[in-house]
């Protein structure tokens, strides 16, 4: 946060703690949360991007529809779900083209 010399110091200094509460706060959520590992489905498919991450021991899939530039893609949508959700999601993917494939 800038410093403004208009502000009583100690409303200076509470703003300080509370932005080092605030960053100490976001280093255990960082400890607790894996970061996003996104797998790369290929330029057949620029508009989707399919990630995994652990959330507190859980394991999730993210998720995401893209819309732009592929170089610098902007985000749409997204949607976090658990793995046996993403397996049910999978799994009706699989059966539509398979269905597809024999029409």
């Amino acid at each position: 946060m800038a410093q403004n010399d208009d502000l009583p110091a100690e409303v200076r200094r509470q703003d300080e703690e509370a932005e080092l509460q605030i960053a100490a706060q976001l280093a255990e959520l960082r400890k607790k949360t894996e970061a996003v590992r996104y797998v790369d489905l290929g330029p057949a498919a620029p508009m989707l991007r399919v990630g995994y991450y652990k959330e507190q021991g859980q394991p999730y899939v993210l998720l995401v529809t893209l819309e732009g530039p592929r170089d610098n893609p902007e985000v749409t949508s997204q949607a976090a779900v658990s793995i046996a959700d993403a397996l049910l999601y999978v799994r009706g993917i699989l059966d539509a083209v398979a269905k597809a494939m024999k029409s």
